[in-house]
C-alpha cells in the first residue's frame, strides 16, 4: 500500500516542482544566449529539485529494494538519476534547439 506522504512526495509536489522553471521567464528583449542561460537554470533548478521530492522518498519508502549491503541513499540517488538525469539532458537540448530555431515559441510577451 502507498503511504499517502510518499504519494504527495513521488506525483503531485515532484511534478509541481518543475514548474519551478517558469520563474526564469524568457522575454523578447533576451538576446539568445542570456535565454540559453536562463533557460538552462531554470531547467537544472526544476529537475534538482523534483530529484530532491523522488530521492526522499526513495530513501523513507523504498529502501527495501537496495541490493544487500548498497546504502539505501545510494541506491535512491542512482536509481532516480538513471531516469531524471537523461530527462533533464533531453530537454535541455529541445529547449536550446528551441531557442535557436523558434525562440518566439518559448518568449513571454
Amino acid at each position: 500500500m502507498v503511504h499517502p506522504v510518499q504519494l504527495v512526495l513521488d506525483y503531485p509536489l515532484a511534478f509541481a516542482l518543475l514548474g519551478t522553471a517558469g520563474l526564469f521567464a524568457l522575454h523578447k528583449a533576451h538576446t539568445p544566449g542570456k535565454m540559453i542561460g536562463l533557460a538552462t537554470t531554470g531547467i537544472v533548478l526544476a529537475s534538482g529539485l523534483r530529484f530532491l521530492s523522488h530521492f526522499v522518498s526513495g530513501v523513507v519508502w523504498f529502501g527495501a529494494y537496495a541490493p544487500e549491503g548498497m546504502p539505501v541513499a545510494i541506491y535512491s540517488a542512482l536509481y532516480n538519476l538513471s531516469y531524471l538525469l537523461p530527462e533533464m539532458i533531453i530537454s535541455l537540448l529541445i529547449v536550446i534547439f528551441l531557442i535557436k530555431m523558434r525562440p518566439q515559441l518559448l518568449q513571454v510577451r
